[in-house]
């Protein structure tokens, strides 16, 4: 049956290499697409921990309630204590305090709102992470008064490194303060929600200009893969012991949480999509072949072939030809994947609106794992055989004899 059902396949070398190419395109496309999307999804999940949430964020209860109006009196005072206790949970890789709040920048009698970020810079992802790119000038260091900012501001400023810059903040205690701090670097982040309008500044310094004496806004907590985080949150609520802090994983204050149940959905849609056109090809070229070959079956009817054999025949026939297409769909497409994954694709080629705001990074490196692949090519395998059978049905409505008459 298979050495018959090869020689066919080579017999109508056309109609075979259709076939194979819609199975191939169907995979292709679903196998890069794939790669592309789900390094999306953990490229915004990424940034969200690191610069956003931390897999758990650390608040004071009333600070998150009437976060709308930027209520700096409801800081965490004793953050070195906090991230002692913290630190002393299993499964807990960092702790990292942090306050972020808008500012104004004075410059030229004029004054712009901005955001100032107050960082550890030993620890934080803003000073250390792995897609901070330091432009002109250096890092900023703690205990001084220093920031660094990006190119878009420094630009829209008019400012240069080395310059001074006067910051005007509301404080912890209902008041206003301003210091003037010293640009002493121009920096660039992978996460396109930080290139704008940004200085990032000490810690120490942050809370000294807010009167917060030492305290930060929140604090992100890093853990390890393998802890779990429910767990992981009672631990550190039992080791704080404190009501009024608030401890909540980044998936309950996350803004894109909600949406990545659409991504698996987008996924199923697009491949359904593709997995209909290439099936809709197979069912088409599939009846041709039974309805050219409508002689030579009649014939096998003649000389004591069952229908059901010959119907396997063309069954067999359509799956060799799209396991073949499908064989080398998923070698070139992960192959694909795995060139732009070395290259990268440069999302800032199509404009900054197309990263800005969206929370991932502008340089994205997509991967796809051999399962997903498999996966994906034995689902179009699968759609295939169900088309290849319901095609290959024709046989059963063929009329023998009348069959040999037209022909004749």
């Amino acid at each position: 049956m298979v050495s018959l059902a090869l020689k066919n396949c080579i017999r109508n070398v056309r109609r075979s290499l259709l076939t194979a190419i819609a199975v191939f395109i169907a995979i292709w496309v679903v196998v890069v697409m794939m790669g592309v999307m789900q390094t999306v999804v953990a490229d915004m999940i990424r940034n969200n921990k690191e610069y956003e949430s931390g897999d758990i964020r650390l608040r004071i209860a009333d600070y998150s309630k009437y976060e709308n109006i930027m209520p700096l009196q409801f800081f965490i005072p004793s953050v070195d204590d906090v991230c002692r206790s913290v630190l002393s949970v299993d499964g807990v890789r960092s702790c990292e305090p942090l306050s972020r709040l808008s500012v104004s920048a004075y410059r030229g009698e004029q004054l712009k709102t901005i955001q100032a970020v107050g960082v550890d810079t030993s620890i934080s992802h803003f000073t250390t992470g792995r897609d901070v790119e330091i432009l002109a000038g250096r890092m900023i260091d703690n205990g001084k008064r220093e920031i660094v900012m990006t190119p878009k501001l420094l630009s829209e400023l008019g400012m240069e490194v080395g310059d001074s810059l006067t910051i005007l903040s509301k404080t912890s205690t209902s008041g206003s303060n301003g210091a003037s701090f010293r640009i002493v670097g121009i920096v660039s982040y992978g996460n396109s929600e930080y290139n704008g309008d940004v200085v990032v500044m000490p810690l120490d310094q942050l809370s000294s200009l807010t009167r917060m004496d030492g305290g930060a806004m929140e604090v992100l907590v890093h853990i390890d893969p393998s802890a779990g985080l429910d767990a992981t949150i009672a631990s550190i609520k039992l080791a704080l012991a404190d009501p009024s802090l608030e401890v909540r994983s980044w998936d309950e204050i996350s803004l894109i949480a909600p949406f990545l149940s659409m991504y698996d959905i987008t996924y199923l849609i697009i491949e359904l999509l593709f997995f209909f056109i290439a099936s809709t090809l197979i069912f088409n070229t599939t009846m041709m072949s039974v309805m050219e070959r409508k002689r030579e079956v009649s014939t096998m009817i003649a000389l004591g072939f069952s229908r059901s054999s010959i119907i396997r025949l063309f069954m067999t026939e359509g799956m060799i030809i799209s396991t073949l297409g499908a064989v080398a769909a998923a070698v070139v497409g992960k192959a694909t994947v795995a060139l732009m994954g070395r290259y990268g694709i440069d999302l800032t080629l199509f404009g900054t609106e197309a990263v800005d705001g969206w929370g991932f990074s502008r340089m994205l490196y997509p991967q796809v794992s051999w399962s997903t692949v498999l996966s994906v090519s034995m689902i179009c395998l699968a759609v295939a055989f169900g088309a290849t059978t319901l095609a290959s049905m024709r046989v059963r409505r063929i009329e023998a004899a009348q069959a040999l008459r037209e022909e004749n």
